[in-house]
């Protein structure tokens, strides 16, 4: 079948049998990096953020 003979997504899934699910794939808490910290943080304090 072409791409074009397809309607939806569901139509797809059907065709090839695709099974799709959702889930969180994240299970453990991050910490960003006291590097990322720091220069965040130098960003916030000294960038011009509203162009005056």
């Amino acid at each position: 079948m072409a791409f074009s003979d397809f309607r939806n997504i569901g139509a797809v899934q059907q065709q090839f049998q695709i099974r799709y699910f959702e889930t969180n794939l994240h299970t453990a808490p991050l910490e960003p990096s006291a590097m990322f910290r720091a220069e965040l943080q130098f960003s916030l304090d000294n960038a011009e953020l509203h162009g005056g």
